[in-house]
């Protein structure tokens, strides 16, 4: 019935008063047309609207868990501990890239400074 209601709300909605507030009466309801399915193809459609809901559930319940994960990501961003153990097993190549970056660096200022010179 809740299925039917809902499919006949436009028809409700174009049949209220306008400057009154929308109700649904017995009359309304009265004249409505409600089919009734059979008994198979009834128990199919509340199955298929058990299905929604669970996956609706399970969509809410994921986003929730979404959520979580990333404030706990955002908050071990923010505090540094994303990347100390990432700095910890890579130390090697940082100290190897900080140095090759301060030699380029110390070239150009090198070749700076000589250009100066020669000015």
């Amino acid at each position: 019935m809740l299925y039917c209601i809902r499919f006949y709300q436009e028809y409700f909605e174009h049949r209220a008063p306008k400057a009154a507030q929308m109700n649904i009466n017995l009359e309304t309801l009265r004249t409505l047309r409600v089919p009734k399915p059979p008994e198979s193809l009834q128990l199919e459609f509340a199955d298929f609207v058990k299905q929604v809901r669970l996956l609706s559930q399970a969509t809410t319940e994921q986003f929730e868990k979404h959520n979580e994960l990333l404030n706990e990501l955002k908050i071990a961003a923010f505090s540094g501990e994303l990347t100390a153990g990432w700095r910890e097993t890579n130390r090697d190549e940082i100290v190897a890239a900080v140095a090759e970056r301060d030699e380029l660096l110390n070239k150009k200022v090198y070749q700076a400074i000589q250009g100066r010179r020669t000015r």
